[in-house]
């Protein structure tokens, strides 16, 4: 459950990191959705958004978006369709004919046919439509399995492209695989009682013995450090409510050049029953390729009072707050703060059993489930020095992949792993003479954009006409 936070470098909120990129290096990580079921590498260097958004016939899933310049974007979406029965192939076929003519007018049809996709009966759609006064070019592959399970890759962009957005579109579709499930729905419900009683055995005294002042992480991808995370950890009264108080603090250089700026604050009562917490990421992207740099940002607020969370979120500079609507919130439920605490609450770290907890995630506006396991006694990787170490499994859904949490006897972190990230207790003198220059640098340069983004908003703000005398 670490990795809810200490991993929101790879996704905005409670994501699942990535595994590392196999094969053709215009893939990135693979991208695992525990809770849908599925998996898929996008292109390297595209901004991945979690953001679910319903449609009338559909719900998107997943978004990858490229900037060609200033004006013009590429995207890929992964959307699951809205089906009573399961379709056959050449239902498949005529559908998507249908939905392309009906959403598009003046359109020129390039390839129609019916294929096997991810192991599924499917078919596959190529065509031009206009929009704007530009030629557009539509790549659309669905697969259905059953009503359950049906699919859409969809593809948008330039048609001037299509000589490389086309073989890239296959290769993201090539990489999509649907998960099988790790444990059964009966096994989950006894994980989720059992996750609830747990909860309900909390007390105050043990959330103040959990406390751990001040800790600091080091990021490494690849054996390099990437990032760090320093982390404050308090008992606090908020509005006359005794609990804990979780102040996390933290920067990614990812790879590709991109910079993230995480942050984040969490409360919990002592009794569990009332909360609050901020999180932001702000991710700097550097110029490449004719298009300049420009800055993203997500913005997380929630809190709980009386059973009930109230909850919004941003995801876009223009955009805004997304308010969504008021959520009772089941015994699973975990607060944000104290997932950060789980492992030194957790005790007898000797004995495997398995959790089960319910958490809110923005991205969906709803709740995901997060499965925990607790192995017992384990060797740490090689490379990494300790003594006596424990293993706790952390994933999201019932078939996602698991975060390998190892932790001491008294349930500090000794390592986390999740895909090719490592996060690794680390001296703050350390990452201080490590990254302070680069730190340094991107908040000049966030600084930078934020202010020539707010100098564009007045321009367009309408000056109040003077005071009639």
């Amino acid at each position: 459950m670490i990795s809810l936070t200490m991993v929101m470098v790879v996704s905005v909120s409670c994501g699942q990191a990535g595994t590392p990129p196999a094969g053709d290096e215009r893939l990135g990580r693979t991208y695992i959705d525990g809770t849908c079921g599925f998996s898929i590498q996008p292109p390297q260097g595209w901004y991945v958004l979690r953001q679910r958004v319903t449609g009338k016939r559909r719900v998107t899933l997943l978004r990858m978006v490229h900037r060609l310049d200033r004006i013009r974007a590429e995207e890929i979406a992964l959307e699951r369709i809205f089906a009573a029965d399961t379709l056959r192939q050449e239902e498949v076929v005529t559908r998507l004919h249908h939905e392309f003519e009906q959403d598009f007018s003046n359109t020129e049809l390039l390839s129609l046919q019916a294929q096997e996709i991810a192991g599924c009966p499917g078919g596959m759609l190529a065509g031009i439509y206009w929009h704007e006064g530009r030629r557009w070019l539509r790549l659309e592959a669905v697969l259905t399995c059953d009503s359950q399970r049906c699919y859409a890759l969809r593809y948008d962009g330039p048609a001037e492209a299509r000589q490389t957005s086309e073989p890239l579109f296959h290769l993201v579709l090539a990489s999509l695989r649907l998960l099988e499930d790790r444990v059964s729905r009966e096994e989950l419900n006894r994980a989720l009682e059992a996750g609830a009683c747990w909860l309900s055995g909390i007390k105050a005294e043990d959330l103040e013995a959990a406390i751990v002042p001040e800790q600091t992480f080091k990021y490494e991808i690849d054996g390099k450090a990437r990032g760090f995370m320093h982390i404050q950890q308090a008992a606090a009264t908020v509005k006359k409510r005794r609990g804990i108080r979780v102040r996390e603090r933290g920067w990614m250089f990812e790879p590709d050049g991109r910079v993230l700026r995480l942050q984040a604050n969490m409360f919990a009562s002592d009794d569990l029953a009332d909360g609050q917490w901020k999180a932001s990421v702000t991710m700097l992207v550097p110029e490449a390729e004719g298009a300049p740099a420009y800055l993203e940002i997500a913005l997380e607020d929630g809190g709980r009072h009386q059973g009930v969370l109230i909850t919004s979120q941003v995801y876009h500079m223009t955009a805004p707050a997304t308010e969504n609507p008021p959520l009772k919130v089941p015994p699973s439920y975990m607060p944000r703060a104290v997932v950060r605490m789980l492992p030194r609450l957790l005790k007898d770290l000797a004995r495997p059993r398995r959790l089960a907890f319910t958490a809110f995630d923005h991205a969906r506006a709803g709740m995901v489930i997060r499965l925990v396991e607790i192995k017992g006694e384990a060797k740490l990787p090689e490379g990494i020095a300790g003594g006596r170490t424990y293993l706790i499994e952390d994933r999201e859904g019932l078939a996602g992949e698991a975060t390998r949490i190892y932790v001491n006897d008294k349930g500090r972190v000794r390592l986390v792993e999740t895909g090719d990230l490592r996060i690794i207790p680390a001296k703050k003198t350390e990452l201080e003479q490590a990254f302070t220059l680069r730190v340094r640098e991107a908040e000049r340069e966030m600084a930078r954009l934020e202010k020539e983004y707010e100098q564009q908003q007045r321009r367009f703000v309408p000056k109040r006409r003077p005071k009639t005398p």
